[in-house]
């Protein structure tokens, strides 16, 4: 039977949410595919559904009431689509683990109201330093979504060090606001803490996440 409540990865980029994916991945109930971008996939869907349907429903209605049923549609979908993934891996849970999911987060839990959220942190100048090798290893780095803080794109786009920092340090603002406010749904991980003791780190999350 497939579980009706998704689990989302939140992470900045480099914060090793691949390898808590994959370590995911590996548990008998759950599968936790490559990066997804539902975020965006979610936020381009609810336009289409306004655009054509549920939008000119409610257009006479109140916007709070038109959203909440644009996004209820909207989640229905995609959970048809990802439980149809889930049944044919033989699971019975999913989790989505695109970093980029932080900017459509508040959007995302309007969609997914029961969805539980693993908030991934790394240390910065850690972070910083894998960003900077990631050109050396052959790996294209997409300035314009580093430079989403617009306090200091402008002034710092030569020095990628100062930039990476101050994106970490907008992300993951987000990322602990979002906590505070749903403390219930949201279970917070150290990535220093998993690699140097996985049992310790693993073992309340999955009771976290009920498996």
């Amino acid at each position: 039977m497939v579980e009706s409540s998704p689990i989302f990865i939140l992470s900045y980029e480099r914060s090793g949410s691949t390898l808590l994916r994959y370590i995911i991945d590996t548990h008998p109930e759950i599968c936790s595919p490559a990066e997804l971008h539902l975020g965006r996939y979610c936020e381009d869907l609810a336009y289409i559904i306004d655009l054509l349907s549920i939008g000119k429903v409610t257009e006479e209605k109140e916007s709070g009431e038109k959203t909440e049923r644009i996004y209820a549609e909207t989640g229905r979908r995609v959970m048809e689509l990802m439980d149809t993934y889930v049944q044919w891996k033989g699971k019975r849970m999913w989790c989505e683990k695109t970093p980029s999911n932080i900017d459509f987060i508040d959007m995302l839990h309007g969609m997914f109201p029961n969805a539980k959220y693993l908030c991934l942190y790394r240390n910065c100048m850690d972070v910083v330093h894998s960003c900077l090798q990631k050109p050396r290893l052959g790996t294209h780095v997409a300035m314009k979504y580093y430079g989403q803080d617009p306090s200091s794109f402008i002034k710092r786009t030569e020095n990628r060090t100062a930039m990476f920092a101050d994106n970490w340090a907008f992300r993951n603002s987000k990322m602990r606001a979002f906590e505070r406010k749903h403390p219930e749904q949201c279970f917070h991980i150290k990535y220093e803490s998993l690699v140097a003791d996985p049992i310790a780190v693993l073992q309340p999350m999955f009771e976290f996440l009920g498996v």
